[in-house]
């Protein structure tokens, strides 16, 4: 596979990561919607956890260990270099 990456120039990527430049700036949606927006992100926020949580300790350890031999197969020594990570929260994978 042909690695055509130009490394000194901007990334590029298949889309923005943000469409705010293409909306109407006159455009603003009603509060009403914000708030319908909070309560299912918190209904939803509620669902996952529980889902997750609903999994046995013994199952997700599991299943995060295989997340890790992975991400140790596919990224390969990270010596010397830059790791991102999170602190796990309430049955995500750690």
């Amino acid at each position: 596979m042909a690695d055509n990456r130009d490394d000194e120039g901007p990334a590029q990527y298949a889309s923005p990561p943000c469409f705010m430049h293409e909306l109407d700036p006159a455009y603003q949606m009603p509060l009403s919607d914000w708030a319908d927006v909070k309560r299912w992100r918190k209904a939803e926020r509620e669902r996952l956890i529980g889902t997750r949580l609903a999994v046995s300790a013994d199952a997700r350890s599991a299943m995060s260990m295989r997340i890790a031999e992975g991400l140790d197969a596919l990224i390969g020594d990270v010596s010397g270099r830059m790791v991102s990570l999170y602190w796990p929260f309430r049955g995500e994978p750690d």
